[in-house]
C-alpha cells in the first residue's frame, strides 16, 4: 500500500491555480538512535477560504521551562503535536509503536493503542482530539481519538488502503489517502464515519496535506513525471495557491495559522525555513544568518517552530521564531544537562496566557529519545484575558473591561485571530483551533469575572 508502518506518507493539497503542485509523500519515522525522526507533511483534495489576517507575535527571548514528558515504558518515545493542554506522539511499547497524549506532565502519558493493531502514532491533535494512523497487520487506517484507546476510530477512505491523517482543528481532519500515487483529503471528525472529501488535483502525480487551521489547508502537490518536483500549496477559498518561490529547487508547506503558512524551500545544498501569507510573492526566508539550514513544521499565532543546523557543530537544534529570521530562538539551550545532542520542534499553541512547544530530544547513546514539551507565558496574553480593548475599540488591553472589549473580541473572531480562540466543546476555556459559539461562552464567563 501507499503507507506502511515503518514509512507513513504525508498528504499534500488540491489544485493550485498558477501551476500544478509537487508533494514529497515519502517522510520516515525511525527509532534509530541519533538519526532524525521526521513526521509525515499533510494535504487536502477540496479548497476553502480564510481571510487572509496575519498574526503579529512578541518575540520569545524569555527564560523557557522544559518538562521531560517521556513515560516509564518505552525508551524512544517522540511528541509530534500539541493542541492547547494536550501533547501528541508516540511510544516504543514492547518493541511497538505505540499512539500516546500527555497533558503535560510524563505521568499524564496515556496508551491510545488500539487493540489488535501492530503500530499506532498521533499526528496531529487539538485540546480533545488526536488524529494519526494505525497498522493492524498490513492493513493501514487513518485513525482518531478523542483523549481514551477505547474511543478509537477510523477516518474511512472507501475503496482505498494505506490511508494517513496528519493534522486536525477540531471538525476538519487532513491527509491522505491510498489512492494512485496518493491523494490529499479532508474528514470532517463531526460526523461519525467522518466524512471523506478527495482533493486531489487532476494534475499532480501525488498530493498530501500537511496542515489545516479554519478554512486554510496547506500542503504540497507533486508536478510532473517521472522527474516531478514539489511545490508547497495553501488553498484558500475554494482555490489553491502556487507558494513555490521560482529560484527554489522545491517547497513544502508543512502549517498554517491565521493566513501564515510555514515550511521550508530546497536550495542546491541546504533547506531554509520558509513563511509565505497566501501567494508566491509574499514569500520570506526565515533562515538564520550564519546558519547552515532550517525547517519550520508548525505555525501558531505569528510563531513557527521547526529545527536550525546550528554552527559549529552542525547538529539540529529546537528553534522558534516570530516571523522573522532574526527573531529565532534556540530552544535546544534549555534543555537540561543530559547528553542530548539534537533536537526538534513539531508543534506549537497559544493558549491559557501560555505559549507551549513540543518535539524531542536525541542523543547518540542507549538513553534513547525523548519527548520535549517547552512552555513559557505568552507576552501578548494580557494579565486579565478578558481584557483585549482600549479606547476606541483598538486592540490594546487598558486594565478596564467595558464595552470595547466586545468591540475588539468580536473583531478577533471575525478575522479568525487566534486571541479569539477561547472556549473549546462545551464552553470550556482552551483553544480548539475553531471559531465558535464556545469561544463567546469562555469571553463572557472571563468578562464577567473580572480581573
Amino acid at each position: 500500500g501507499l503507507a506502511s508502518d515503518a514509512a507513513p506518507i504525508v498528504p499534500d493539497r488540491g489544485a493550485c491555480l498558477q501551476q500544478p503542485l509537487f508533494v514529497d509523500c515519502s517522510r520516515v519515522v525511525s527509532t534509530q538512535k541519533g538519526a532524525a525522526v521526521q513526521r509525515p507533511s499533510i494535504a487536502t483534495h477540496t479548497c476553502f477560504a480564510l481571510a487572509a489576517t496575519l498574526a503579529s507575535a512578541a518575540p520569545v527571548q524569555a527564560q523557557w521551562t522544559v518538562t521531560r514528558l517521556r513515560p516509564s515504558v518505552g525508551q524512544n518515545t517522540y511528541a509530534w503535536c500539541v493542541g492547547g493542554s494536550s501533547q501528541g506522539g508516540e511510544a516504543v511499547v514492547n518493541n511497538q509503536n505505540h499512539a500516546a497524549l500527555w497533558t503535560g506532565t510524563a505521568a499524564s502519558w496515556v496508551d491510545l493503542h488500539p487493540q489488535g493493531a501492530t503500530s499506532s502514532r498521533v499526528y496531529g491533535c487539538t485540546e480533545t482530539q488526536q488524529v494519526g494512523v494505525a497498522n493492524f497487520n498490513g492493513q493501514v487506517v487513518a485513525a482518531r481519538w478523542s483523549g481514551t484507546a477505547a474511543s478509537f476510530t477510523v477516518l474511512a477512505v472507501p475503496g482505498a488502503s494505506g490511508n494517513v491523517a496528519y493534522a486536525v482543528d477540531g471538525t476538519t481532519a487532513v491527509g491522505i489517502a491510498g489512492i494512485g500515487f496518493g491523494h490529499a483529503c479532508v474528514w470532517n471528525t463531526q460526523s461519525g464515519g467522518g466524512g471523506f472529501a478527495d482533493i486531489h488535483p487532476e494534475f499532480a502525480i501525488r498530493s498530501i496535506a500537511s496542515a489545516v487551521h479554519g478554512t486554510q489547508v496547506g500542503g504540497r502537490v507533486d508536478i510532473g513525471y517521472p522527474d516531478s518536483v514539489a511545490h508547497a500549496a495553501v488553498w484558500i477559498g475554494g482555490a489553491c495557491i502556487d507558494l513555490h518561490p521560482a529560484h527554489a529547487l522545491a517547497s513544502w508547506c508543512y502549517g498554517v495559522h491565521s493566513g501564515q503558512q510555514g515550511g521550508f524551500i530546497q536550495l542546491p545544498f541546504y533547506k531554509h525555513a520558509a513563511l509565505w501569507t497566501g501567494t508566491a510573492a509574499s514569500f520570506v526566508d526565515l533562515h538564520p544568518q550564519g546558519q547552515v539550514s532550517s525547517v519550520i513544521y508548525a505555525v501558531n499565532g505569528g510563531h513557527q517552530v521547526g529545527y536550525v543546523q546550528v554552527q559549529p557543530s552542525g547538529d539540529n537544534h529546537a528553534a522558534i521564531w516570530s516571523s522573522t529570521s532574526q527573531s529565532w530562538v534556540d530552544l535546544h539551550t534549555f534543555l537540561p544537562p543530559v547528553p542530548f545532542r539534537t533536537s526538534y520542534a513539531y508543534g506549537v499553541s497559544r493558549s491559557g496566557g501560555l505559549i507551549r512547544v513540543a518535539g524531542y530530544a536525541a542523543t547518540n547513546s542507549s538513553f534513547g529519545d525523548e519527548p520535549i514539551l517547552w512552555t513559557m507565558p505568552d507576552p501578548d496574553a494580557p494579565a486579565c484575558p478578558a481584557d483585549v480593548g482600549g479606547t476606541g475599540g483598538v486592540a490594546s488591553p487598558d486594565g478596564v473591561l467595558d464595552n470595547n472589549d466586545f468591540v475588539v473580541f468580536i473583531d478577533f473572531f471575525f478575522n479568525l485571530d487566534p486571541r479569539a480562540d477561547m472556549g473549546s466543546t462545551g464552553g470550556t476555556p482552551g483553544a480548539d483551533g475553531q471559531f465558535d459559539n464556545n469561544d463567546f461562552v469562555v469571553f463572557i464567563d472571563r468578562f464577567f469575572a473580572g480581573c
